[in-house]
């Protein structure tokens, strides 16, 4: 076989480090963060770039199921009939 068409063989090492994470500690400003991605957002609607679009939506998602809230069931507040 050439040389050329020999496949490569790659070797990857796993070493577990152990990094202190100050995460807890840690404050995030959740408004300036929805601000962020809500200019974010905007932008990529004007854009008509779905992709961007919708890792938008899911930033904020993620924000603001962060902040506090009970956890349940999820209780529908429309009328009956309504299709969502």
């Amino acid at each position: 076989m050439l040389p050329f068409l020999k496949r490569k063989q790659e070797a990857a090492v796993a070493i577990p480090v152990e990094i202190e994470s100050d995460h807890d500690e840690m404050e995030f400003d959740h408004d300036e963060m929805l601000h962020h991605c809500v200019d974010e957002l905007i932008e990529s609607i004007h854009h008509k770039d779905k992709e961007s679009t919708l890792e938008a939506l899911k930033s904020i998602f993620y924000i603001l199921d962060a902040e506090p809230h009970e956890e349940g069931e999820h209780i529908e507040h429309g009328h009956e009939g309504d299709e969502y």
